[in-house]
């Protein structure tokens, strides 16, 4: 996944050898694109993209759960993100506020509930 405003974008939405460039709305109506089709979550200016939707991200997550008995668990965002347990996971290291819009797609599967403890957000599989 990466974190980029549209200004980000420069590089590849201009071509100076042939004096070319998208306009700062079209990339604006891009992202928006993006939004819509589940492929990029607006967070401030800025958006949050990934190549996989997070739906599959959470069946990646839940297969984790449960292949390591964490079903009826709880367990820390941050430790879902960059625990020990999940260093060999393809998931280890992804933000956390995007790991916060995977597991809300587990939860509205019925598959976790989310909640917080004291600043934490932390989650049991169900």
């Amino acid at each position: 996944m990466y974190n980029a405003t549209p200004e980000d974008f420069s590089e590849i939405t201009q071509r100076p050898q042939i004096n070319r460039a998208l306009n700062e709305e079209f990339k604006q109506t891009l992202f928006e694109f993006m939004a819509n089709q589940g492929s990029a979550v607006r967070e401030g200016s800025s958006f949050l993209m990934f190549w996989k939707s997070p739906a599959s991200w959470a069946e990646k997550v839940y297969k984790w759960a449960d292949s390591t008995g964490k079903i009826g668990s709880v367990e820390t965002l941050e430790g879902i993100c960059t625990g020990d347990e999940t260093r060999n996971q393809e998931f280890y290291g992804v933000p956390l506020n995007f790991m916060r819009i995977v597991l809300s797609s587990l939860q509205k599967a019925n598959k976790a509930e989310v909640f917080k403890i004291g600043e934490d957000t932390a989650v049991k599989f169900l």
